[in-house]
């Protein structure tokens, strides 16, 4: 069987985040979201792989290269991002199997969902499938209505979701659906695959799995993604139990690193630093002695000054953390998309923004890409990037 990957998102509400790169290539647990999504349909037998990309497509294309785990990748191109239904429509003279799988590319997923679903699909008379799952925040997906294990409808972003039951955006289709999607009228000027899925003639089965669904749509929920693969499904990264140090990463001998925490290749961390469990270091990120970095995702090439404090914070690449700067974290009411959560976080950074020595960063801080605090600086709300505070 073969497989499209729907990866031409943004990822909007994870900005500063997705500045400078699409939401499957975002890390979690020093891993993209996509390798996630591809690990897990090679490990279910996938030996044909179409990739739709669009907003910064580019980025995933050099990331990947032709192939991933020996399987050929074809890549095909989302010009304008006009929703899922219209991702697909784009793969309609390349596909050809019938059914063929579907899934989303901004997802973290395993290969024990891809099973289940193709399982459930071979297993009953549907005409499709679709993998269902449970969210504390239905609204923000296709609350799915079932009713003896078929599918009755797909309601998008509700205001009040009939369940937790949510679509996990993994698919066995038949190759009719390109009809119904080339029939299906778009809403908000979006073209939505749930839609042509509910309009398909036939039953479409629900398939449950006890497998892997996580999906940081919000940038706090990168720090909950990452910490729950390293607590609950370090198979997925390597053995957890212990620190996950990459070969050519060095800690000196009076560092402490608690596990679970991913180190990545040519990490260097100091006399006296500390990495807290809970966090991630990306490749060539440098912690300085007597830092403190606590449940962080630290992306490539960050330098943290010596002395330097970070807590619950989401670093992008190139990001640098002046000595003795501090990201403290706390209870905040933080604006995503015209809602405002409360949550508990420390700061956001975009790519190669930076925060000067003895600088402090309030719960809720968010450094768009480029953006810039001076030292001894006191900073909170937003700062837009390419933005200096001084």
């Amino acid at each position: 069987m073969e497989a499209v990957v729907l990866a031409g998102g943004e990822g909007s509400r994870l900005r500063p985040l997705t500045e400078r790169r699409p939401k499957p290539l975002l890390h979690v647990a020093n891993r993209p979201i996509l390798e996630y999504v591809l690990d897990a349909l090679v490990g279910a037998g996938i030996d044909r792989i179409t990739v739709v990309v669009g907003y910064r497509g580019d980025r995933i294309r050099t990331h990947l290269g032709s192939s991933f785990r020996g399987v050929d990748l074809t890549y095909v191109t989302q010009e304008n991002q006009l929703g899922s239904g219209h991702a697909l429509l784009q793969t309609r003279d390349i596909v050809e199997s019938d059914p063929f799988l579907v899934v989303n590319g901004d997802n973290v997923i395993d290969a024990t969902v891809v099973r289940d679903t193709i399982a459930t699909h071979e297993a009953g008379d549907a005409v499709a499938t679709a993998a269902v799952s449970t969210s504390r925040h239905p609204q923000d997906y296709g609350a799915v209505v079932a009713d003896d294990g078929y599918i009755e409808a797909v309601i998008e972003n509700p205001v009040d979701a009939p369940s937790h039951a949510v679509n996990a955006g993994v698919y066995v289709l038949p190759h009719a659906i390109f009809d119904a999607l080339a029939e299906t009228d778009s809403r908000n000027g979006d073209i939505h695959l749930t839609d042509a899925l509910m309009n398909l003639t036939g039953r479409v089965r629900r398939a449950q799995s006890d497998g892997v669904w996580l999906d940081p749509s919000y940038p706090w929920e990168v720090l909950d993604v990452t910490e729950e693969l390293l607590r609950e499904h370090g198979d997925m990264i390597g053995d957890t139990r212990e620190p996950v140090i990459a070969e050519s990463a060095r800690v000196h001998e009076t560092a402490v690193v608690e596990a679970p925490v991913v180190l990545g290749e040519d990490c260097r961390v100091g006399p006296g630093a500390v990495v807290r469990r809970g966090s991630c270091l990306g490749e060539n990120v440098r912690v300085g002695p007597g830092a403190i970095v606590t449940r962080s995702v630290v992306g490539a090439d960050v330098e943290i000054g010596a002395n330097a404090v970070l807590h619950d914070s989401v670093i992008g690449e190139g990001v640098v953390v002046g000595p003795g700067a501090t990201l403290s974290s706390g209870e905040v009411d933080l604006p995503v998309g015209g809602r405002v959560y409360p949550v508990k976080i420390g700061s956001l950074f975009g790519d190669r923004a930076s925060v000067g020595g003895n600088a402090t960063c309030r719960p809720g801080t968010r450094f768009g890409t480029g953006a810039n605090a001076a030292p001894g600086t006191v900073v909170s709300g937003t700062v837009e990037a390419n933005v200096e505070v001084i």
